[in-house]
Protein backbone atom coordinates (compact mmCIF):
# COMPACT_ATOMS: atom_id res chain seq x y z
CA UNK A 1 0.00 0.00 0.00
CA UNK A 2 1.42 3.26 -0.84
CA UNK A 3 1.70 6.56 1.79
CA UNK A 4 -1.22 8.08 -0.36
CA UNK A 5 -3.18 4.70 -0.27
CA UNK A 6 -3.23 4.72 3.61
CA UNK A 7 -4.00 8.31 4.21
CA UNK A 8 -7.26 7.51 2.05
CA UNK A 9 -8.44 4.89 4.37
CA UNK A 10 -7.38 6.46 7.33
CA UNK A 11 -9.28 9.44 6.46
CA UNK A 12 -12.22 7.64 5.45
CA UNK A 13 -12.26 6.01 8.80
CA UNK A 14 -11.79 8.94 10.79
CA UNK A 15 -14.30 11.10 8.77
CA UNK A 16 -16.97 7.92 9.23
CA UNK A 17 -16.46 7.92 13.04
CA UNK A 18 -15.67 11.31 14.17
CA UNK A 19 -17.73 12.95 10.96
CA UNK A 20 -18.01 16.68 11.03
CA UNK A 21 -15.47 17.06 13.94
CA UNK A 22 -12.88 15.57 11.66
CA UNK A 23 -11.06 18.34 9.40
CA UNK A 24 -11.90 17.89 5.74
CA UNK A 25 -8.27 18.00 4.45
CA UNK A 26 -7.48 14.85 6.39
CA UNK A 27 -4.75 13.65 8.52
CA UNK A 28 -1.71 15.43 8.05
CA UNK A 29 0.84 15.38 5.47
CA UNK A 30 3.50 13.24 7.44
CA UNK A 31 1.20 11.29 9.33
CA UNK A 32 1.88 8.29 7.30
CA UNK A 33 5.07 8.38 8.11
CA UNK A 34 5.16 8.94 11.65
CA UNK A 35 2.71 6.16 11.58
CA UNK A 36 4.93 3.72 9.60
CA UNK A 37 8.17 4.96 12.25
CA UNK A 38 5.86 4.50 15.37
CA UNK A 39 5.32 0.88 13.85
CA UNK A 40 8.65 -0.17 12.49
CA UNK A 41 9.07 -2.99 14.53
CA UNK A 42 6.18 -4.16 12.40
CA UNK A 43 6.42 -2.19 8.99
CA UNK A 44 8.88 -0.49 6.96
CA UNK A 45 9.01 1.39 3.42
CA UNK A 46 10.09 -0.20 0.43
CA UNK A 47 10.63 1.07 -3.51
CA UNK A 48 7.75 -0.75 -5.50
CA UNK A 49 8.84 -3.68 -7.60
CA UNK A 50 7.36 -4.63 -10.76
CA UNK A 51 6.11 -7.77 -10.40
CA UNK A 52 7.85 -9.08 -13.88
CA UNK A 53 10.95 -9.04 -11.65
CA UNK A 54 10.35 -11.85 -9.96
CA UNK A 55 9.31 -13.87 -12.82
CA UNK A 56 12.57 -13.61 -14.35
CA UNK A 57 13.84 -14.75 -11.15
CA UNK A 58 11.79 -17.95 -10.70
CA UNK A 59 13.87 -20.18 -13.30
CA UNK A 60 16.61 -21.72 -11.03
CA UNK A 61 19.38 -23.33 -12.53
CA UNK A 62 18.28 -26.40 -11.91
CA UNK A 63 14.61 -25.66 -13.76
CA UNK A 64 17.17 -24.42 -16.70
CA UNK A 65 19.17 -27.15 -17.02
CA UNK A 66 16.69 -29.98 -16.92
CA UNK A 67 14.42 -27.73 -19.58
CA UNK A 68 17.21 -27.28 -21.95
CA UNK A 69 17.56 -30.96 -22.00
CA UNK A 70 14.19 -31.85 -22.62
CA UNK A 71 14.72 -28.57 -26.02
CA UNK A 72 18.27 -30.51 -27.22
CA UNK A 73 16.48 -33.93 -27.06
CA UNK A 74 13.22 -32.70 -28.84
CA UNK A 75 15.34 -30.86 -31.31
CA UNK A 76 17.56 -34.03 -31.95
CA UNK A 77 14.71 -36.49 -32.20
CA UNK A 78 11.91 -34.38 -33.07
CA UNK A 79 7.90 -36.31 -33.10
CA UNK A 80 8.85 -38.94 -35.21
CA UNK A 81 12.61 -39.74 -34.43
CA UNK A 82 13.41 -37.16 -37.06
CA UNK A 83 15.54 -33.68 -35.88
CA UNK A 84 13.46 -30.33 -36.48
CA UNK A 85 14.71 -28.12 -38.86
CA UNK A 86 16.22 -24.62 -37.43
CA UNK A 87 13.69 -22.70 -39.76
CA UNK A 88 10.86 -24.65 -37.52
CA UNK A 89 12.06 -23.04 -34.46
CA UNK A 90 10.55 -19.99 -33.33
CA UNK A 91 10.53 -17.76 -30.38
CA UNK A 92 8.47 -15.18 -29.28
CA UNK A 93 8.44 -12.60 -26.13
CA UNK A 94 6.04 -10.61 -24.83
CA UNK A 95 6.42 -7.13 -22.91
CA UNK A 96 4.08 -4.52 -21.64
CA UNK A 97 4.29 -1.25 -21.09
CA UNK A 98 1.25 1.11 -19.57
CA UNK A 99 1.27 4.29 -21.41
CA UNK A 100 1.77 8.22 -19.91
CA UNK A 101 4.37 7.50 -17.23
CA UNK A 102 2.37 4.23 -15.48
CA UNK A 103 5.95 2.71 -14.56
CA UNK A 104 7.42 5.26 -12.38
CA UNK A 105 8.20 3.62 -8.86
CA UNK A 106 6.34 4.70 -5.89
CA UNK A 107 7.21 3.95 -2.25
CA UNK A 108 4.89 1.74 -0.29
CA UNK A 109 4.43 0.45 2.87
CA UNK A 110 5.07 -3.53 3.84
CA UNK A 111 5.48 -5.87 6.51
CA UNK A 112 9.11 -5.04 8.13
CA UNK A 113 12.36 -7.30 7.37
CA UNK A 114 11.28 -8.39 3.55
CA UNK A 115 13.82 -8.14 0.94
CA UNK A 116 11.70 -7.04 -1.72
CA UNK A 117 7.72 -5.13 -1.43
CA UNK A 118 5.81 -6.05 -4.90
CA UNK A 119 2.75 -3.79 -5.89
CA UNK A 120 0.26 -5.41 -7.92
CA UNK A 121 -1.14 -3.17 -10.42
CA UNK A 122 -5.53 -3.07 -10.73
CA UNK A 123 -6.56 -4.88 -13.57
CA UNK A 124 -8.01 -2.13 -15.31
CA UNK A 125 -5.32 -0.09 -16.26
CA UNK A 126 -4.55 0.66 -20.15
CA UNK A 127 -1.62 -1.32 -20.87
CA UNK A 128 0.07 -1.36 -24.78
CA UNK A 129 1.69 -5.05 -25.37
CA UNK A 130 4.41 -5.25 -27.54
CA UNK A 131 5.26 -9.32 -29.08
CA UNK A 132 8.44 -9.95 -31.08
CA UNK A 133 9.74 -12.98 -32.77
CA UNK A 134 12.95 -14.53 -34.34
CA UNK A 135 13.51 -18.06 -35.64
CA UNK A 136 16.78 -19.83 -34.65
CA UNK A 137 18.32 -19.38 -38.01
CA UNK A 138 18.29 -15.54 -37.09
CA UNK A 139 15.27 -14.40 -39.48
CA UNK A 140 12.37 -12.52 -37.40
CA UNK A 141 8.92 -11.44 -37.95
CA UNK A 142 7.92 -8.00 -37.59
CA UNK A 143 6.53 -6.83 -33.85
CA UNK A 144 3.37 -6.83 -33.47
CA UNK A 145 1.61 -3.92 -31.10
CA UNK A 146 -1.33 -4.56 -29.23
CA UNK A 147 -3.31 -1.66 -27.43
CA UNK A 148 -6.92 -0.97 -26.35
CA UNK A 149 -8.86 0.32 -28.79
CA UNK A 150 -12.55 -0.09 -31.23
CA UNK A 151 -11.91 -0.13 -34.24
CA UNK A 152 -8.41 -0.42 -36.52
CA UNK A 153 -7.67 2.54 -38.53
CA UNK A 154 -5.51 2.43 -41.92
CA UNK A 155 -3.87 5.44 -41.15
CA UNK A 156 -2.10 3.81 -37.95
CA UNK A 157 -0.06 1.76 -40.63
CA UNK A 158 1.56 4.54 -42.16
CA UNK A 159 5.14 5.83 -40.89
CA UNK A 160 5.62 2.09 -39.87
CA UNK A 161 9.47 1.84 -39.78
CA UNK A 162 9.59 -1.45 -37.46
CA UNK A 163 6.50 -2.79 -40.23
CA UNK A 164 5.00 -3.83 -37.09
CA UNK A 165 1.39 -5.13 -37.21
Amino acid sequence: MSHKRLKEHVDAICQARLGSQFPEEGVGKRWTDRFVEKYSDRLSTYNACPLEGVRGRAVNPTTNEAWYELLGETLRTGDNGQPIAQECCWVADEAGFQPAGGTSQEQVIGAAKKRVQHQPRGGSRENITVIVTIGADGSSLPPAVIFKGKAYQSKWKQDNPANAS
